[in-house]
């Protein structure tokens, strides 16, 4: 939204008698993010008053609920970015001199060499859903885990290049245990906080996740993101630029072969909730990202972020194909991907697209 006013493309001044305030979920997911909007935005307190005063003056004043700036901004779907208006304007927040100050005396007490290169990894779980909201279920979200330790080789791989490798989470099921100087399992870290979520977030290479609530930081701060383990096609972060992704494959247990793409998308137009059984039902078997393919597409972010990674005429309208069916969600215009699939998994699973219909999705 900030981005849009800059860009000119919401105009404050068609009211401008007007005044925009916000106010927050219930529960405030990190601190140290609230503070920082706090100081370019009026967030009012009491959430729950603010709610109600929002759905009473929604349901009796048009005016209210059709403010173009309300109506634009407020469902969710502008932070998809379709303007790309995140790669033309820097972050809006900030840190203090101060905070920039603390965060460095916290690197080095985590063990961070200065100006050594860091990596940001999140593996998503349960536990952290389930510990902020106990009383609901959260199983639905359970095909997008991955086993953290399944990212023991490419942080192995990444450490030996000089790279500290981050693993992030404020609560998490398992410990990352590798041992490496420069790998460090900051989510079970004394250290870690919601302050040195955001400035680690806001400092790293770039960050490697499983498409989970944590990389909205690293996205704030225009960080590069490399999506890995994405476990069904709404879960990617199609908005994502200068970003790379590779999915878990989906395994027909009756036939033993892979899903296309267009039988994946048959399938999830059944529009049910992605339960554990949903899967059980279906005959389905969700296979995660092998250790191997993790390292590959690594190598090359790698490459990217050093601007020597070529791209043949081939590769480009290979992986274009496979996005286009891959994220069949997009259906108002596919230019909106933003993300790219990583080059060696689209040569190795081009043949679940229409690029190479004669292949076989035979798991071995």
């Amino acid at each position: 939204m900030l981005c849009a006013f800059d860009a000119g493309r919401l105009d404050k001044k068609c009211c401008p008698a007007r005044r925009y305030y916000f106010y927050t979920h219930r529960v405030v997911a990190n601190t140290q993010v609230h503070k920082m909007w706090k100081r370019i935005l009026p967030i009012l307190s009491f959430p729950i008053v603010c709610l109600q005063i929002d759905k009473f003056l929604s349901l009796y004043s048009a005016e209210y609920k059709n403010d173009i700036i309300k109506k634009t901004v407020e469902d969710g779907n502008f932070a998809k970015d379709k303007w790309g208006l995140l790669e033309q304007f820097q972050p809006h927040v900030f840190f203090t001199q101060e905070e920039e100050m603390l965060g460095k005396i916290l690197l080095k007490q985590l063990g961070l060499q200065a100006n050594s290169p860091h990596i940001c990894l999140a593996v998503r779980d349960s536990l952290y859903l389930e510990r902020l909201f106990p009383e609901d279920n959260w199983r639905y979200h359970d095909h997008r885990n991955a086993d953290v330790m399944t990212y023991k080789k490419v942080a192995l791989f990444l450490a030996e290049k000089g790279y500290y490798v981050i693993r992030m989470g404020k609560w998490v099921a398992d410990h990352f245990d590798v041992n490496h100087p420069l790998i460090i399992d900051y989510a079970n870290h004394a250290l870690r906080s919601d302050f040195l979520d955001v400035y680690l977030s806001s400092k790293c290479q770039f960050f490697m996740s499983t498409s989970t609530g944590v990389d909205a930081l690293s996205q704030l701060f225009r960080r590069p993101l490399l999506f890995t383990n994405v476990s069904i096609p709404n879960e990617l972060q199609t908005h994502a630029a200068h970003s790379l992704f590779i999915h878990k494959k989906i395994k027909n247990k009756l036939t033993g072969k892979l899903l296309t793409y267009a039988e994946i998308h048959k399938i999830f137009l059944l529009g049910e909730r992605v339960m554990p059984d949903f899967f059980v039902k279906n005959n389905l078997e969700l296979i995660d990202n092998t250790e191997d393919e993790i390292v590959e597409v690594v190598c090359e972010m790698i490459k990217n972020l050093s601007n020597v990674h070529t791209e043949s005429i081939a590769d480009h309208e290979r992986k274009k194909q496979i996005l286009k069916e891959y994220c069949y969600h997009i259906v108002e215009n596919p230019s909106d991907v933003k993300v790219k699939v990583g080059n060696d998994f689209s040569i190795q699973y081009g043949f679940l697209s229409g690029v190479h219909r004669t292949g076989v999705g035979n798991v071995k």
